[in-house]
């Protein structure tokens, strides 16, 4: 679906971690005044995090980097479901980063008042491109049954949204979530899947080979209009390409 795909495959979850480091220091460092970066939840970034907070922090000037969310539990930001709150503990703190630089969601406003908030925020803060906000990076995971951010499979008419956020439920619990549509995600200038695990290479193998199956995952409609996609893999989630 995407031209500009590019499969990246290392032995290890560490490793793909590491090389996504080594690609942000370039992009960081790269003549660009301000860097916006979205970040992921779930538990994948905690390995990257820990990676930026240490080997890179100081080869990347985090100065010039502004943090956001792709994605966010309905939850104060004191709630160990919090994205938030685990991108504080292990990526945020440890870097020391200005307040000012970091723009969460809202979690405990009700969902919709979280999901008008961040886009009015966004559309303020954010330079612009056909109408839309855009980041110069955003990250993404992606889960056993082909979601990503907070676009599940039984939610697909988000894809069709012509809105910045929306609010989505996760199936399992019906917990209320703000997530990035895919119009405003695939209006990024880089977007980064790390994605690693066995439980994942069904789904990788599906939308990476585009199966007809690939149709029925949000993933699969991850495809940046004007910028790069990447999937970082480790050996378990490339197993099957």
């Amino acid at each position: 679906m995407s031209q500009s795909r590019e499969i990246k495959k290392y032995s290890t979850a560490q490793a793909a971690a590491e090389a996504i480091a080594t690609y942000m220091e370039k992009l960081i460092l790269s003549d660009v005044e301000r860097f916006d970066i979205a970040l992921s939840g779930g538990n994948s970034p905690k390995i990257l995090f820990d990676v930026l907070a240490g080997k890179f922090a100081k080869k990347i000037f985090w100065d010039n980097v502004y943090f956001w969310w792709s994605d966010e539990r309905c939850v104060s930001p004191e709630d160990n479901d919090s994205n938030y709150k685990m991108a504080k503990e292990y990526l945020l703190d440890p870097l020391k980063i200005d307040y000012g630089h970091i723009h969460r969601i809202k979690g405990e406003l009700k969902p919709e008042e979280a999901s008008v908030d961040y886009s009015a925020k966004m559309t303020k803060e954010l330079k612009q491109r056909e109408g839309f906000p855009v980041f110069n990076l955003i990250l993404l995971g992606m889960g056993p049954d082909g979601h990503t951010a907070s676009i599940f499979p039984n939610q697909m008419d988000i894809l069709k949204s012509e809105k910045c956020c929306e609010v989505s439920s996760f199936p399992a619990t019906g917990q209320k979530r703000v997530t990035f549509t895919v119009k405003l995600i695939n209006n990024a200038d880089h977007i980064i899947f790390f994605v690693p695990g066995s439980s994942k290479q069904q789904r990788i193998k599906e939308i990476v080979c585009e199966d007809d199956q690939a149709l029925k995952f949000p993933a699969y409609y991850i495809c940046p209009k004007h910028g790069i996609l990447l999937f970082f893999l480790d050996e378990d989630s490339a197993s099957l390409l």
